[in-house]
């Protein structure tokens, strides 16, 4: 399960937003499709695909990625991750889903 902040569903729905940071590995594989969620209580009819999970370090991370994240920059992005992570340092290993936006039809 993958939890998303509000803020960024516009963004997924775009398909700006096509990947997702987190501490620890996440629960999710690779070519299985997820409903989005906003809490863990209730999921929006809305699905994403998996299409990999691998770990990265936050030193690591490219404007590339950053703008896969809905960012415009390097710095945004680890501003970002700071606020939610507090401590979080160049060298924390994050783990990366990449995902692509599937509305609310089937894989």
């Amino acid at each position: 399960m993958l939890i998303f902040r509000k803020e960024y569903l516009p963004l997924i729905r775009l398909g700006v937003k096509t990947q997702t940071r987190r501490l620890r590995k996440p629960l999710v594989k690779p070519g299985r499709a997820y409903r989005l969620r906003v809490n863990y209580s209730s999921a929006l009819r809305e699905r994403i695909l998996v299409e990999k999970v691998f770990p990265q370090r936050l030193s690591e991370v490219t404007l590339e990625d950053a703008v896969k994240e809905g960012f415009t920059s390097v710095e945004e992005f680890a501003s970002a991750m700071k606020s939610l992570y507090v401590g979080l340092g160049p060298d924390q290993e994050l783990w990366v889903v990449e995902f692509r936006y599937l509305g609310d039809r089937n894989v």
